[in-house]
């Protein structure tokens, strides 16, 4: 019986390479959602070495042509320092920071506002301190 998992196993990380060939190929040619995708296996080592930093160059690359989830997942690697140095600042997108800042300005408290964002609030809080942070009583620009 064990010899039967080992055998059902080895077939599904070969088709998991075979698939990972494909996406690579689509993704080198530009296809933002192949890279994407490839950066989710090589997050998770499935058909791929597991590979923080090769998850995180493809998740840029698929970011930068306006994907949402890779977005999300670049700011993620960012925020627990996966395959990049840990750096709260280059965690949110730029529309992201103007609705933080936003927030603040209309007196949101950080826990809430990292709840909005599904971040933890010192996430919020680093974001915020360079510009004055919670700091500043008139919460002005």
């Amino acid at each position: 019986m064990i010899l039967i998992s080992t055998v059902s196993l080895e077939g599904y990380e070969a088709r998991e390479s075979e698939e990972a060939a494909l996406l690579c190929a689509s993704a080198e040619a530009g296809d933002a959602v192949a890279q994407y995708n490839l950066g989710v296996m090589y997050v998770n080592g499935q058909g791929v070495p597991q590979d923080n930093e090769q998850a995180v160059q493809w998740f840029r690359a698929a970011a930068e042509q306006g994907l949402a989830d890779p977005q999300d997942q670049l700011g993620l690697m960012y925020i627990h320092g996966r395959g990049v140095a840990q750096n709260y600042t280059e965690a949110f997108t730029v529309a992201e920071k103007a609705e933080l800042w936003d927030r603040w300005k209309r007196a949101g408290v950080l826990k809430s506002t990292g709840r909005a964002f599904g971040e933890p609030s010192s996430s919020v809080y680093h974001q915020l301190t360079p510009h004055g942070g919670d700091r500043n009583p008139s919460r002005e620009d």
